[in-house]
This record gives structure tokens, sequence and C-alpha cells, in this order.
């Protein structure tokens, strides 16, 4: 925690940039590109990452904090909100359809392994 605690602070005091602190101590691919990630959905992120960024404001820099293994510091650099575009309406009919189809397979394995051996009564599946 002293080194992330030590960055944080030189980022507050204008020592460093947030970016050029990235490059040089972050451990991840972020380090390419000075501590961007994204634009990425909040749903792909830890629910502590979640959490903190979604009472945040642009440009407001997240004091370290432990997730797992890694201490981060944390910028939102950006929200953009969601929008039911064609593409998001196309995605989200592809994610209930795979749901339902692993519904539908889950039901035809559950089916066929309460069948006995020899037993000749057919099941109902919704399909």
């Amino acid at each position: 925690m002293g080194i992330a605690q030590e960055l944080y602070f030189r980022i507050q005091a204008k020592e460093n940039s947030f970016a050029d602190l990235a490059r040089e101590y972050s451990l991840g691919p972020e380090a390419q590109t000075g501590g961007l990630v994204g634009p990425i959905e909040l749903n792909a992120l830890h629910p502590v990452m979640v959490q903190m960024l979604s009472s945040s404001q642009p440009g407001q820099i997240l004091p370290p904090t432990r997730i797992a293994e890694w201490f981060v510091i944390l910028r939102l650099e950006k929200f953009i909100p969601a929008q039911l575009d064609e593409f998001m309406k196309v995605r989200l009919l592809n994610e209930l359809f795979e749901t339902w189809l692993q519904d539908q397979q889950k039901q035809i394995m559950s089916a066929s392994q309460g069948d006995g051996a020899g037993d000749d009564r057919e099941k109902a599946i919704n399909l």
C-alpha cells in the first residue's frame, strides 16, 4: 500500500500525471496506454471497482484500494450512458436467446437423466 499511497499523493500534488505514473508503475496492459482502459461496461469490472466508479465524477482520482492482490488507483475518464441503438438491440436479443437456449438444454438433460431404463413415457419439453 505504501507505493500506491505515494503515487496517489504525487498525482494529487500534481508532481506527476496519472498517465506518466501508470506507464511507469502499472503491471498490466494499461501501462502501454497511460492507465486508460476501455470504454468498458461496468458489469465487466470487479464489483468493488463498479461501486467506486459509480459514485465518482469524471477526472476524480480515487485513493488506492486493495482489490484481491492488487492496489488500484482509479480515475473515471468519462461516463458514457448506454443507448438502445440497433447494435444494442441485437446484442440483447442474442443474450436472451443464449440464455433461453441454455435453459432448454438443461431441461433436456434433466429429462433424459430422469428417464428409467425401458421407460416409454413421453416427456414434454418446452422447445
